[in-house]
């Protein structure tokens, strides 16, 4: 890496010809690179935008009465569940999955994602605007992308929508 480029990503840190840890340099550049590529909200747009042709138009938010809707509130908060409460919209309606739990819906399960050792929900609640919108949410139609046994969301077409073996950078969303 030339020293103007290293200067300007990590100037504390880069002496022309002093060797610079690598663990050093990807946090910093994979920063700089989320701020180059599009918003969650375009990404979710484009997923919604492809998503379309599967699913059926809809609001995909539970709404909640405001005593249960505190409830949630403190079920994600003690369960440290990532979910942006003030969304208007979402990729994954959190909400329906916490009814589900309270109503001992069998589907209603979370588990840490083998793949990328994450907390994983049940494509049940995903929406049409999620990356990985599927034949199993309840808003898809005949058609949808469906899972192979390899982890790899399938359109019809047998192209591959998403591969979740595959290495991902950058931290997602």
């Amino acid at each position: 890496m030339s020293g103007s480029l290293l200067q300007a990503i990590l100037p504390d840190q880069s002496k022309e010809g002093a060797p610079v840890p690598l663990s050093s340099i990807i946090p910093v550049m994979s920063n700089n690179l989320k701020q180059f590529g599009p918003s969650r909200d375009q990404m979710q747009k484009m997923w919604a935008d492809r998503n379309s042709q599967w699913s059926i138009p809809g609001n995909y938010n539970t709404a909640l009465p405001p005593s249960q809707e505190m409830q949630f509130r403190g079920w994600l908060k003690q369960n440290n569940v990532p979910f942006d409460v003030s969304a208007p919209v979402t990729d994954y309606d959190m909400r329906g999955f916490y009814l589900g739990l309270q109503n001992k819906n069998p589907i209603a399960v979370s588990a840490i994602d083998p793949n990328d050792s994450k907390m994983h929900y049940p494509d049940y609640w995903k929406t049409p605007l999620h990356e990985t919108f599927s034949d199993q949410s309840q808003w898809a139609t005949p058609g949808a992308p469906a899972w192979n046994n390899q982890d790899q969301l399938v359109g019809k077409n047998g192209a591959i929508l998403f591969d979740d073996r595959a290495p991902r950078y950058g931290g997602g969303f």
